[in-house]
């Protein structure tokens, strides 16, 4: 009777330890195979657009599809995004011709300027120290 017992003690301990192997494998399986999230950053978007009979609503309409935006200065655009400089880039410059220009920049803290208390509210919002 005390050798069934001892036997079905080492068993239920080995299921369990088989147990917990199983699901510590799965966790690190499941953690490793998602790319981590992509951070969330701000990037300045400027232009000169010197080419007058070319209709730019594409490049306007294809700004606003980048991200949560903000425009509030002329030709310049603060987007919060996952994309990295040369992806916005990638994705508005078609829409634009060779003679204009286009610069895509990371903003970081600190930075400074005249603004109204609404554009500080949105950047402070997405612009951590």
């Amino acid at each position: 009777m005390v050798t069934a017992l001892i036997i079905l003690t080492i068993l239920v301990v080995i299921l369990v330890l088989q147990l917990l192997f199983i699901w510590w494998k799965s966790r690190r399986r499941r953690r490793s195979s998602f790319p981590p999230p992509k951070k969330i950053e701000v990037l300045l978007v400027t232009y000169d657009l010197r080419t007058p009979d070319h209709n730019y609503n594409p490049f306007y309409e294809a700004l606003k599809q980048q991200g949560n935006w903000w425009h509030h200065i002329s030709s310049t655009w603060l987007i919060a995004t996952t994309k990295t400089p040369q992806e916005l880039y990638s994705a508005v410059v078609d829409h634009i011709t060779t003679g204009d220009s286009l610069l895509v920049v990371t903003v970081k803290y600190p930075y400074w300027g005249s603004l109204t208390e609404k554009a500080w509210k949105w950047i402070n919002n997405w612009i951590k120290p």
